[in-house]
């Protein structure tokens, strides 16, 4: 079973409510994305490169 668009963004309110806007990001992210929790951990902003492609 797979959530609809509609139902991830309310699973993230819901976290970023309890535990902060981090964990909302986090679970849209994942989401968004596919990758996995140890994936989504490793993410550093340094490690990031947007603008060279």
């Amino acid at each position: 079973m797979w959530a609809t668009p509609e139902q991830v963004v309310a699973i993230a309110a819901q976290a970023s409510a309890l535990v902060g806007l981090w964990a909302g990001l986090l679970i849209i992210t994942a989401a968004w994305t596919g990758a996995r929790w140890g994936e989504l951990i490793g993410l550093h902003r340094p490690n990031t490169h947007l603008d060279d492609g």
